[in-house]
């Protein structure tokens, strides 16, 4: 296999923090829990252009509107961002150029 022309690996995308956030929030996926997840699914993709989410307070409301721990949620974000900055940096270093 030929990894040369490989893209590098991308950070978690809105549609996947979405359906995360549905399956842990355990409440039945009605539109107005769809709704909310996206929010902070917008939330998390956005954090480093759109802070103001997570420093107003509405990050918390909005866990806790469908069942969320905030504090768990931030968990889950620096492992996805962590993940992603191991994953970036073994490819990297696959694709150096000599």
């Amino acid at each position: 296999m030929n990894t040369k022309h490989e893209k590098p690996p991308q950070p978690l995308g809105r549609l996947a923090w979405e359906k995360m956030l549905l399956r842990w929030s355990g409440i039945e996926p009605s539109g107005e829990v769809k709704l909310i997840c996206a929010v902070i699914a917008d939330g998390i993709i956005e954090r480093e252009r759109d802070h103001w989410f997570f420093s107003t307070g509405g990050f918390e409301s909005y866990c806790s509107v469908i069942g969320l721990n905030p504090v768990f949620v931030l968990e889950q974000m620096y492992r996805a961002a962590d993940f992603h900055e191991k994953e970036l940096a073994e490819w990297m270093q696959t694709h150096e150029h000599h």
